[in-house]
C-alpha cells in the first residue's frame, strides 16, 4: 500500500480542532504570525462609519492630538523631551481615556508622565511616522498631515501597529512575557462567538490556556501561587484592559468583594467588535487550491 504522507500532513494540519475553536493548526498559523498580513487570514478588519469610529476612545484621542498639532504647526517641547502640560492637560479634559489614579486622587496630572495613555499615544504615533521631534520641537510629518484625511486608513494602521507591534507591557512593570502578546489573538476568535454575553475573563482565559498548554511551561514570579492566576492578570491587564477596553471593543466591569479584598472582572463585546473585525469562518484548504 503506498501512504502519501505529504497528503496526510496536509490534512492533518487542516484538520479542525476543537481546543482551537474549530480551526485548524494551519488558521492558526495564519492568526498567530501572518494576522493581516495573508488573505486566507480568518481575521478581517473592515471599513466602519465616522460614527463608529466615535465610539473607539483611542482612535479620538489620537486623532485629537495629531489635530493639536495640525493647528499649532509646531510645539516647542520641555527641557526633558515632553509636550506641554497645557496639552496633556487639554486631552485629559476630553474624556476620551480617563486614568483611575488620576480619577481617584492617586496620581496628581501635572505633567506628559503622569498620563500614560498620552505617553503611549506619542510613542505610537512615532512609530507610525505621523509625528517628528527636531530641534526639540514636535509637529506632524507629511504621512501624519496625509492621515488626518484619510481616517479609515487610520483607524487600520493604528489597530495593527498597537496590536501587533507596541509592546503592551510597557507600563505595567511585570517582565515582557512576550506570549501574552502573541496569542491574544485567539481571544477575539472567542469573543466574536462568544461576546455577545457578558462572562467572567476566566472563561476566555480557560480557552486560551486550553488552545496553548505549553504556557504552563512557562516560568513565572514567585510571588505569584500559578502560572494560571500569572498569565490571567497579564492577560486582563494587557489585552482586555489596555488594548480592548481602550479601543472599543468590550464593555468591562468588576464585581469587587470588599470583605474577601477579591474582584471578578467581567466583559462583553460592543457592537463596534462585529462592526471593526470580520471572523471567516474555518476552511478546510487541503481540499482547494491555496497556492
Amino acid at each position: 500500500m503506498n501512504i502519501d504522507f505529504e497528503q496526510l500532513v496536509l490534512e492533518k494540519n487542516n484538520m479542525s480542532l476543537e481546543e482551537f475553536e474549530s480551526y485548524s493548526p494551519f488558521e492558526m498559523n495564519l492568526l498567530l504570525y501572518h494576522t493581516f498580513t495573508d488573505k486566507r487570514s480568518p481575521l478581517t478588519l473592515h471599513t466602519i462609519s465616522d460614527q463608529d469610529k466615535k465610539e473607539i476612545p483611542f482612535f479620538q484621542f489620537i486623532k485629537y492630538l495629531l489635530n493639536i498639532l495640525k493647528e499649532e504647526k509646531e510645539i516647542k517641547l520641555t527641557k526633558i523631551g515632553n509636550f506641554p502640560p497645557k496639552y496633556v492637560k487639554e486631552l485629559y479634559e476630553q474624556k476620551f481615556i480617563l486614568q483611575e489614579d488620576i480619577e481617584s486622587g492617586i496620581t496628581k496630572l501635572t505633567n506628559q508622565q503622569d498620563y500614560y495613555f498620552f505617553e503611549m499615544a506619542v510613542i505610537i504615533c512615532h512609530l507610525l511616522k505621523w509625528i517628528k521631534k527636531r530641534n526639540n520641537c514636535m509637529s506632524l510629518t507629511k504621512k501624519g498631515e496625509k492621515i488626518l484625511k484619510h481616517e479609515d486608513n487610520m483607524l487600520k494602521d493604528l489597530f495593527i501597529l498597537f496590536f501587533s507591534k507596541f509592546n503592551w507591557g510597557y507600563f505595567d512593570g511585570y517582565d515582557d512575557e512576550p506570549e501574552i502578546q502573541n496569542t491574544s489573538v485567539f481571544f477575539l476568535i472567542c469573543l466574536s462567538k462568544y461576546g455577545q454575553t457578558e462572562r467572567p475573563i476566566s472563561f476566555y482565559t480557560d480557552k486560551i490556556f486550553g488552545a496553548f498548554p505549553h504556557l504552563s511551561d512557562k516560568p513565572f514570579p514567585d510571588f505569584i501561587p500559578t502560572f494560571k492566576i500569572y498569565y490571567s492578570k497579564l492577560y486582563n491587564i494587557r489585552f482586555f484592559r489596555l488594548f480592548l477596553k481602550t479601543m472599543g471593543l468590550i464593555y468591562y466591569r468588576r464585581e469587587r468583594d470588599r470583605e474577601f479584598f477579591s474582584e471578578k472582572i467581567f466583559i462583553k463585546k460592543t457592537p463596534v467588535f462585529d462592526k471593526l473585525l470580520g471572523i471567516i469562518p474555518h476552511v478546510d484548504y487541503s481540499q482547494i487550491n491555496i497556492s
